[in-house]
């Protein structure tokens, strides 16, 4: 039973990075954002689910890169972070592209996928403490993320991004 106890918990951490990081009061602010571009081409292709799909992959990036580095100090200092999510394109069809063309393959089809953010670090006046922006897309082929998700190269853009964040973060607070 125990045992049960232990992975049913390591399961709970793993699917909540937040949780793992420390209590809420050493989390960083993180509000994400998707452009007026990047809606529209949800909104016509991609499927407008994919937003909150994206919007979780750059938070919880954040979050978790953010808390092994420096949250305690930022939070002391106020320090919140807006980040918006400019373009995407997904690497694999979403649902939505698999839905609308049945011939369509999830593994076989494959895009060069990646993404565009950009973030700004406040300080709790309102000061702007840095901004980072990043950019990633495969540059070919064979070069894609060999991970079976729809969004595996945005997710290295995300990962990439949160990393160059956290790094001005820690130099910023």
């Amino acid at each position: 039973m125990r045992a049960k106890l232990i992975v049913a918990v390591a399961l709970v951490a793993a699917q909540f990075p937040a949780l793992a990081t420390g209590p809420a009061s050493e989390q960083v602010p993180i509000v994400v954002t998707l452009s007026a571009a990047l809606e529209s081409k949800l909104a016509d292709t991609y499927g407008i689910e994919e937003g909150e799909v994206l919007r979780a992959y750059v938070a919880k990036s954040l979050t978790r890169v953010i808390g092994r580095t420096t949250a305690a100090r930022a939070v002391a200092h106020g320090v919140s972070v807006a980040v918006v999510l400019d373009d995407a394109r997904p690497t694999h069809p979403t649902r939505r592209q698999l839905a609308d063309n049945p011939s369509v393959d999830f593994l076989r089809s494959i895009s060069l996928g990646g993404a565009v953010l950009t973030g700004t670090m406040r300080a709790a006046d309102g000061r702007v403490l840095a901004t980072v922006s990043h950019q990633y897309f495969a540059p070919d082929l064979v070069s894609i993320s060999p991970a079976a998700t729809a969004w595996a190269d945005a997710r290295v853009a995300i990962e990439r991004f949160s990393v160059e964040l956290a790094a001005k973060l820690a130099a910023a607070a």
